[in-house]
């Protein structure tokens, strides 16, 4: 992201200087009028590609240098020349239009914007979907390698839930699925990315793993478990708990489909227990071993 930043501003700099020896070739005196209309064309389109690129900084770029050529021509001339009249008039008639685009692209963003939540956006907890889940993992990936950073995957699964949904009817469900959603959403970090998968089945992404990290997120969890047991306390009586499944990028696998399987496998183990409770991928040997030993 920041090497991003960095290479537009590099961009707009080298766009911006450009521009600048444009507009030097109009104010030279010495360049043929019709040199000057050739120049004042290449003004009009690189002003709107600004204005499209970078949007409003493009647009006050475009705005002060528009404005101070239309008052140095007035200071200059006073409206005696016919041909800098036509270049004042065509002046104000860019600043308009430039106006006017930028308008409409704020729109078509605004649009787009629009257009992409709603697709990444689950309809009944207001939670990303797996569609959004797709894109904001690679975007994770591709930050852990180039910084050798760690990531973890937080597989959640509501336990008989399909209980929930027979006992109580698939509306009652729909309702505990936006609470859980919703309180999750509150104990995770601003960079943490929580999704709902399918079902019953929630994940979050956590960037930039660390041990103290998991631990406190299992406590927090723990206390999202609490809060639903108290807020539906009359139909659920007490019962309501998550499965939890941990894996960790790159310790427990080096590649995305692994790492789900990971936290996936981690979850389920996490069923057997029928409480709240979080099982790291890494622990799941010693478990097996343990209740071998049994």
């Amino acid at each position: 992201m920041k090497l991003d930043l960095k290479f537009k501003k590099t961009e707009f700099v080298l766009i911006a200087i450009i521009y600048i020896s444009i507009v030097s070739i109009f104010i030279n005196m010495e360049v043929d009028f019709n040199y000057k209309l050739i120049s004042m064309i290449g003004l009009v389109f690189l002003s709107y590609f600004l204005i499209i690129k970078y949007k409003l900084l493009g647009l006050a770029f475009t705005l002060f240098f528009y404005l101070t050529g239309m008052v140095a021509i007035f200071i200059l001339y006073q409206f005696r020349e016919y041909h800098y009249n036509s270049v004042m008039a065509f002046q104000m008639a860019v600043v308009v239009s430039a106006c006017y685009l930028h308008r409409y692209v704020r729109k078509e963003d605004k649009a787009k914007k629009e257009l992409f939540e709603h697709s990444v956006i689950d309809e009944v907890t207001g939670a990303y979907n797996r569609r959004y889940y797709s894109i904001k993992l690679g975007e994770v990936f591709d930050e852990s390698l180039r910084y050798d950073r760690r990531f973890s995957l937080v597989l959640l699964d509501i336990d008989k839930f399909k209980n929930i949904n027979d006992s109580h009817g698939h509306s009652f469900g729909d309702t505990v699925l936006k609470e859980f959603s919703d309180e999750a959403k509150k104990v995770i970090r601003p960079s943490d990315t929580f999704c709902r998968m399918g079902g019953d089945e929630f994940l979050i992404i956590l960037p930039n793993h660390e041990l103290k990290l998991q631990e406190a997120l299992s406590d927090r969890i723990n206390s999202v478990t609490q809060v639903m047991n108290e807020r539906f306390s009359s139909k659920l009586n007490g019962e309501f708990s998550v499965s939890v499944g941990l894996s960790v990028y790159p310790d427990d696998a080096d590649n995305l489909e692994e790492i789900y399987r990971c936290a996936d496998m981690a979850m389920y183990e996490a069923k057997m227990y029928n409480e709240s409770k979080m099982i790291p991928y890494c622990d799941l040997q010693e478990l097996h071993e343990m209740s071998v030993s049994r």
